[in-house]
Protein backbone atom coordinates (compact mmCIF):
# COMPACT_ATOMS: atom_id res chain seq x y z
CA UNK A 1 0.00 0.00 0.00
CA UNK A 2 1.58 3.35 -1.31
CA UNK A 3 0.73 6.88 -0.24
CA UNK A 4 1.34 8.74 -3.57
CA UNK A 5 -0.59 12.22 -2.49
CA UNK A 6 -1.75 13.14 1.04
CA UNK A 7 -5.10 12.91 2.52
CA UNK A 8 -7.02 11.93 5.16
CA UNK A 9 -10.47 10.07 6.58
CA UNK A 10 -12.69 11.09 8.56
CA UNK A 11 -15.12 8.27 10.21
CA UNK A 12 -18.10 10.17 11.25
CA UNK A 13 -21.57 9.42 12.07
CA UNK A 14 -23.09 12.67 11.32
CA UNK A 15 -20.77 14.09 8.52
CA UNK A 16 -22.41 17.06 7.56
CA UNK A 17 -21.15 18.60 11.01
CA UNK A 18 -17.64 18.46 10.09
CA UNK A 19 -18.25 20.50 6.25
CA UNK A 20 -16.46 23.38 8.64
CA UNK A 21 -14.04 21.43 9.80
CA UNK A 22 -12.95 20.47 6.33
CA UNK A 23 -12.67 23.91 5.27
CA UNK A 24 -10.47 24.71 7.53
CA UNK A 25 -8.26 21.78 7.34
CA UNK A 26 -7.83 22.55 3.73
CA UNK A 27 -7.11 26.41 4.41
CA UNK A 28 -4.31 25.04 6.69
CA UNK A 29 -3.32 22.41 4.50
CA UNK A 30 -4.23 22.80 1.03
CA UNK A 31 -2.23 20.23 -0.96
CA UNK A 32 -4.93 17.25 0.61
CA UNK A 33 -7.83 15.69 0.14
CA UNK A 34 -10.56 15.13 2.85
CA UNK A 35 -13.07 12.18 2.42
CA UNK A 36 -15.36 11.73 5.05
CA UNK A 37 -17.37 7.99 5.24
CA UNK A 38 -19.66 6.45 7.55
CA UNK A 39 -19.89 2.90 6.90
CA UNK A 40 -16.99 0.76 8.32
CA UNK A 41 -17.19 -1.20 5.04
CA UNK A 42 -16.07 1.57 3.17
CA UNK A 43 -13.33 2.53 5.35
CA UNK A 44 -12.18 -0.67 5.73
CA UNK A 45 -12.07 -1.13 1.74
CA UNK A 46 -10.58 2.53 1.19
CA UNK A 47 -7.75 2.23 3.58
CA UNK A 48 -7.24 -0.65 1.65
CA UNK A 49 -6.85 0.93 -1.25
CA UNK A 50 -4.79 3.73 -0.01
CA UNK A 51 -3.16 4.56 2.84
CA UNK A 52 -4.10 8.07 4.38
CA UNK A 53 -1.95 9.98 6.41
CA UNK A 54 -4.45 10.27 9.06
CA UNK A 55 -8.17 8.51 9.79
CA UNK A 56 -9.84 11.23 12.28
CA UNK A 57 -13.13 9.55 13.85
CA UNK A 58 -15.98 11.52 14.22
CA UNK A 59 -19.08 10.10 16.40
CA UNK A 60 -21.50 11.84 18.28
CA UNK A 61 -22.56 8.99 19.82
CA UNK A 62 -20.29 8.93 22.83
CA UNK A 63 -20.16 4.93 23.82
CA UNK A 64 -17.31 2.76 22.66
CA UNK A 65 -18.29 2.58 19.23
CA UNK A 66 -15.00 5.02 18.17
CA UNK A 67 -12.95 1.63 20.14
CA UNK A 68 -14.92 -0.96 17.80
CA UNK A 69 -13.52 1.45 14.91
CA UNK A 70 -9.84 1.37 15.98
CA UNK A 71 -10.49 -2.35 16.73
CA UNK A 72 -11.39 -2.80 12.86
CA UNK A 73 -8.92 -1.19 11.48
CA UNK A 74 -5.81 -2.79 13.47
CA UNK A 75 -7.45 -5.95 12.57
CA UNK A 76 -8.83 -5.95 9.35
CA UNK A 77 -6.12 -3.56 7.14
CA UNK A 78 -2.50 -2.99 7.19
CA UNK A 79 -2.37 0.39 9.03
CA UNK A 80 -0.59 -0.11 11.68
CA UNK A 81 1.44 3.45 10.92
CA UNK A 82 -1.43 5.35 9.91
CA UNK A 83 -2.34 7.44 12.82
CA UNK A 84 -6.27 7.39 14.02
CA UNK A 85 -7.22 10.22 16.18
CA UNK A 86 -10.96 10.34 17.75
CA UNK A 87 -12.49 13.30 18.17
CA UNK A 88 -15.13 13.35 21.04
CA UNK A 89 -15.96 17.40 20.15
CA UNK A 90 -15.46 18.87 16.45
CA UNK A 91 -11.59 19.44 16.26
CA UNK A 92 -10.89 22.97 16.32
CA UNK A 93 -7.62 24.97 14.48
CA UNK A 94 -5.34 24.28 17.55
CA UNK A 95 -6.54 20.37 17.47
CA UNK A 96 -5.91 20.37 13.40
CA UNK A 97 -2.92 21.88 13.93
CA UNK A 98 -1.43 19.06 15.29
CA UNK A 99 -1.84 17.23 12.24
CA UNK A 100 0.98 19.25 10.32
CA UNK A 101 4.00 16.49 10.82
CA UNK A 102 2.24 14.45 8.32
CA UNK A 103 0.19 16.96 5.83
CA UNK A 104 2.71 19.12 5.33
Amino acid sequence: MKRSSKYAIFYCDKCELLAGVIELMLQMYPNIKVKTISEMDSLLNEVKRKLPEYILVYLTIHDESHIEVVKNIREKVNAAETPVLIYQTLPDELELKKLSGRLQ
